[in-house]
């Protein structure tokens, strides 16, 4: 009888350790991501969605890949950084980078819908952000702040706006 009571106050206390050690990890609830989806793009219209991006915000694109009538593409910028708002300061928070990813697929059944191209893209955006906090060497992502928040939108919404005011013409 002693034998059993000890194995399941071993167990009891095996089973608490692991319930407590294993705390959520709180990196899966940053928020450090904006998405949104920007719209019909032509083809021949796509470089001048990357120039508009390197020019407007002066972002510099790092990577593009895919670029194909099939298949679409993949367009990612270098981290960038930017001044820190009031609010992010209030937090500790030293310096923001901010990134941008551009995804497209096919339109189907949408070609030379919008000009002379015979292929359109559906184009979604993803602006990324990571900050460094005082007294840190390492960006971290964090979920942002209100007028964090209102910065990633408002680039994302403009980015959407030149393609459906501009790229569709």
């Amino acid at each position: 009888m002693k034998i059993f009571t000890k194995i399941t106050q071993v167990t009891l206390l095996i089973f608490l350790l692991v319930a407590c050690s294993s705390t959520k990890n709180s990196s899966s609830d940053v928020k450090n991501s904006y998405s949104l989806e920007l719209g019909d793009i032509a083809e021949d219209k796509v470089e001048n969605l990357f120039n508009y991006l390197t020019q407007r915000y002066n972002f510099e694109i790092s990577r593009k890949d895919n670029y194909s009538s099939t298949t679409g593409f993949y367009a990612e910028t270098f981290w960038k950084e930017r001044e820190p708002f009031d609010d992010e300061k209030e937090l500790g928070i030293s310096k923001v980078q901010v990134k941008v990813i551009l995804t497209s697929k096919v339109a189907r059944g949408k070609t030379g819908e919008f000009s002379a191209s015979a292929v359109s893209y559906e184009v979604d955006s993803e602006v990324i952000q990571q900050v460094l906090k005082v007294g840190s060497s390492d960006f971290v992502p964090f979920t942002y702040t209100d007028k964090g928040k209102d910065y990633v939108k408002n680039l994302s919404y403009e980015l959407r706006d030149y393609v459906r005011g501009t790229l569709l013409r």
